[in-house]
């Protein structure tokens, strides 16, 4: 479970938003979908949830990156076709094996459920790219989903953090 915000600011956060336009602040505040797929955004977001150590938050976070970026990579691999569907299928279920441990072990996410493990286990032993993707691509939804509380303090930070930036330039 995690705690309120404590008072304290953040400064090394703080000071990345002070570099940011305000398009680009209006972009990682508008939603967890655009805050996640700017490296930036996410980035910052990563920097806000270790400074308020939202650990649960972190993990989910990092899951969902792994997920993104292997979603990434295969696709990018399947449009290529650069690889025998034999080894590319080998490389996913590989990974997809391995994503489904670190699942197993996220127990303070709820979205991260029994539902979902059947999911695994029905892609692990279909063992075809469709499942594999799609399992992959579920987890990534539940991620962003678990996430989205996180980011509406996160989002409160950094508008507080740009009104204060406003006010400092103005007097």
């Amino acid at each position: 479970m995690q705690s309120s915000l404590p008072d304290q600011k953040i400064t090394c956060l703080g000071k990345c938003l002070d570099n940011m336009t305000k398009e680009e602040l209006n972009g990682i505040t508008e939603n967890i979908h655009n805050t996640l797929i700017w490296p930036k955004g996410n980035e910052l977001f990563t920097n806000y949830l270790e400074q308020y150590n939202f650990r649960d938050s972190l993990e989910c976070l990092n899951l969902y990156n792994k997920c993104s970026e292997c979603l990434a990579e295969k696709k990018k691999q399947l449009s290529k076709k650069n690889l025998k569907e034999f080894e590319l299928l080998e490389s996913l279920f590989v990974e997809v094996r391995a994503i489904k441990e670190i699942v197993e072990d996220l127990d303070g996410i709820p979205e991260l459920d029994m539902d979902l493990m059947k999911q695994f286990n029905e892609a692990l032993k279909t063992r075809t790219n469709i499942e594999l993707l799609a399992v992959l691509e579920e987890t990534r939804i539940r991620c962003r989903n678990y996430l989205r509380k996180s980011h509406e303090g996160f989002k409160e930070y950094v508008v507080e953090q740009y009104s204060l930036k406003l006010k400092c330039k103005n007097k």
